[in-house]
C-alpha cells in the first residue's frame, strides 16, 4: 500500500535537480528528523501505526564514498538549494529542528508562523532531505525505529524469516504523532 501524497510524487517525478540533472525520484529520500508532516497525514489516515523509520547518518553515506545529494528545505520547492558535499550541511537552519519545545529530542513543533521571521519557513525547511543516488544498500542501516513493541517484534520476525542480519530495532513512541 503506498502511503505517498500522489500529488506530490508527481511534482517530485518533474523535479530536476539542477547539480545532478535527476529527478527526484532518481534518489532514496531521508529526512532530518522525526515526526514530518506526511508522517502526519498518515496519522490522521490511521497508517502511521504501520510506518517505520529506517535510520542512517550522512557521515556513513559520506564515507561509503555513494552519491547524494541534500536539500535545505522540501526539494521539490523552486527556491530549494541542493548540495553534494556535507560540508555544506551548515546551511541548514539546524535551529529550527532542534528549538523547544523538544519530543523525542527534536521539536515538536514544524508548522510555519508568519508572527516571527524565523519561523515563516520553518514548514518547509523542516521537510529538508537527504537523498542517496539509486538505492541505499541495507549496510547502511543502522537501525529501525517503531512506534511501540509490537510492531518491533513484527519487524524482527520479518528478519528472522527473511535470514536478514538484525538491525537495531527500538520502540520511539516520541517520534510519532
Amino acid at each position: 500500500m503506498s502511503i505517498a501524497n500522489e500529488e506530490v510524487q508527481i511534482k517530485r517525478s518533474k523535479k530536476i535537480i539542477e547539480n545532478t540533472k535527476e529527478n527526484l525520484h532518481s534518489y532514496v529520500p531521508f529526512y532530518f528528523a522525526p515526526r514530518s508532516p506526511m508522517l502526519l497525514v498518515n496519522h490522521s489516515n490511521g497508517v502511521q501505526r504501520e510506518i517505520i523509520y529506517l535510520v542512517t547518518r550522512a557521515q556513513d553515506i559520506g564515507e561509503g564514498n555513494l552519491k547524494f545529494i541534500f536539500s535545505d528545505r522540501h526539494p521539490v520547492l523552486r527556491h530549494a538549494q541542493f548540495f553534494t558535499e556535507l560540508s555544506y550541511l551548515n546551511e541548514i537552519k539546524w535551529e529550527i529542528f532542534f528549538e523547544p519545545p523538544l519530543k523525542g529530542g527534536y521539536s515538536e513543533i514544524w508548522n510555519s508562523n508568519h508572527d516571527n521571521p524565523m519561523w515563516v519557513d520553518r514548514k518547509e525547511i523542516r521537510q529538508a532531505e537527504f537523498l542517496v543516488f539509486k538505492e541505499l544498500s541495507w549496510e547502511f542501516i543502522r537501525g529501525i525505529a517503531t512506534i511501540n513493541e509490537d510492531i518491533a517484534e513484527k519487524v524482527k520476525t520479518l528478519f528472522n524469516n527473511f535470514n536478514v542480519k538484525s538491525k537495531i530495532v527500538i520502540k520511539k513512541p516520541e517520534w510519532y504523532y
